[in-house]
């Protein structure tokens, strides 16, 4: 029964302790739902504030066009719904086929691990998704366990008139 016990207790250490990198695989194209809103305040005269309610909605298609790293990936933006205030900027929900004309098409280069190290906008337009793609966590080299933490910088980016992000540092944990 001691014997039982401990395989069971140096087991979960094996799980927790495994390197994690990502896996792209030619033949399927994987597709993401994504969902950004919030209110954004900003001011010209410390007085006069003004605040914009923003959303932007639809599907990211992401294409492996080479499944060894560092991948290189084409990122579709489809199915869009770019709303301010009650202004409807873009809406091709209804579309299958048709391609943002307000986030780029882009295509970009990728660890393993998830750091994106470099951004090519095929169609560019007014919001660069690959700037924003910088926020998906880019793990550590190595082992990666629970309570484990690393930081990751993500550089600056814009989305014109709406938001600014400065280049900054984020910390990511492992857990299970």
């Amino acid at each position: 029964m001691k014997k039982i016990s401990f395989i069971f207790f140096i087991f979960p250490c094996f799980l927790f302790s495994e390197s994690l990198n990502y896996i792209f695989q030619k033949s399927i194209v994987e597709k993401y739902r994504f969902n950004i809103s919030g209110n954004v305040t900003f001011s010209y005269n410390p007085d006069e504030k003004n605040n914009l309610n923003v959303l932007a909605s639809g599907i990211i298609k992401i294409k492996t066009i080479k499944n060894t790293p560092p991948y290189i990936l084409e990122i579709t933006p489809q199915k869009t719904l770019i709303k301010v205030n009650d202004i409807i900027l873009e809406d091709i929900t209804k579309s299958d086929t048709e391609i943002s004309g307000i986030v780029s098409k882009v295509k970009i280069e990728m660890n393993k691990n998830g750091e994106i190290t470099k951004i090519e906008e095929i169609k560019p337009n007014i919001i660069n998704i690959g700037k924003i793609l910088n926020l998906i966590p880019a793990f550590p080299e190595g082992k990666i366990y629970k309570g484990k933490k690393w930081q990751q910088k993500v550089s600056s980016f814009e989305i014109p008139g709406f938001l600014k992000i400065c280049k900054s540092d984020y910390t990511g944990e492992g857990k299970r």
